[in-house]
């Protein structure tokens, strides 16, 4: 269960932060095996695409659900999904077979509750059908998500570090700060519901892994901030934090060059030539991965 507010309990005594934080060159080399096939930008195209689909099977499941799927859940998927493919690459484990199963743990460890494996399966063809892609989801069975969740947890992937700090709560807290500070600041509804939205946009990026939540609230905040032209009033504000500035610009700096790469990740056919090139999960491992999985077994 997450820790609760009274715990002695926080993310820099987490396995997110002692773990899951990495430098970006670490990144880099995570991922040498899928970046032989493709240059880091069409990489991140593609870690857009499965977010988006995250994202779009959440919001579909909560139209018919009672019970709205919270963004956390999303974001924490979405670290799943990432983490995983630092571990492993895309010939290892489908990511059409990984992206469900992700939001499917992410809900179970965010305590909203079981979702249903039809639904997620559902959900990813209809995506893919949105899309206008022609994928092979063959893959995609009930029992291969149940397998693949076990591959998620167990084989050491996440090590089992599977509670996520998300920047809302940071966020909230930022604004809770200035409302109680100042009454000099006006309008902070607008810029927190814009923050909010870039914090939303950014579980498409790296920043959960390279940055504690806090600086990615800051930098969620100031690009808001900068959006609606309100530099002079938080000018002071900024000036005040005791916090690495250059870590906050390049939260800004990354969430800038996201929006640039993400219309070309919804092209059809830009993502169509991506998966084209994507190498399949080998169906018949070589004899050395065999016995590996039948020691799993």
């Amino acid at each position: 269960r997450r820790p609760s507010n009274q715990m002695a309990y926080s993310f820099w005594k987490s396995s997110h932060f002692e773990q899951w934080t990495m430098e970006k060159a670490d990144l880099l080399r995570g991922r040498a095996e899928d970046l032989k096939t493709y240059s880091e930008e069409e990489y991140q195209k593609i870690i857009i695409f499965f977010c988006n689909m995250m994202q779009s099977i959440a919001q579909d499941t909560s139209s018919n659900n009672a019970t709205k799927i919270r963004m956390q859940v999303v974001a924490t998927s979405s670290l799943y999904f990432k983490r995983f493919y630092i571990r492993r690459s895309f010939k290892d484990v489908d990511p059409f077979l990984m992206a469900p199963t992700c939001l499917m743990l992410a809900a179970k460890v965010e305590e909203f509750g079981a979702l249903s494996t039809n639904k997620m399966s559902n959900g990813v063809n209809t995506y893919v059908k949105k899309m206008g892609l022609l994928v092979d989801l063959s893959p995609l069975r009930v029992g291969s998500l149940l397998e693949a969740e076990f591959i998620l947890i167990e084989i050491e992937i996440l090590d089992c570090c599977l509670i996520c700090f998300q920047p809302y709560r940071p966020l909230k807290q930022l604004f809770q700060d200035l409302r109680e500070q100042s009454s000099q600041f006006k309008d902070l509804e607008t810029l927190e519901a814009s923050a909010v939205k870039i914090i939303n946009d950014s579980i498409r990026t790296d920043l959960s892994i390279i940055y504690p939540p806090h600086v990615i609230a800051i930098g969620a905040f100031q690009l808001a901030v900068i959006m609606h032209n309100r530099e002079k009033d938080f000018l002071n504000w900024f000036a005040d934090l005791q916090v690495e500035m250059d870590k906050i610009l390049d939260v800004v700096q990354t969430m800038t060059n996201l929006y640039k790469v993400w219309k070309t990740a919804e092209d059809k056919e830009t993502m169509k030539a991506l998966f084209d090139r994507m190498r399949k999960p080998n169906p018949n491992p070589p004899p050395q991965q065999q016995q590996q999985q039948q020691q799993l077994q």
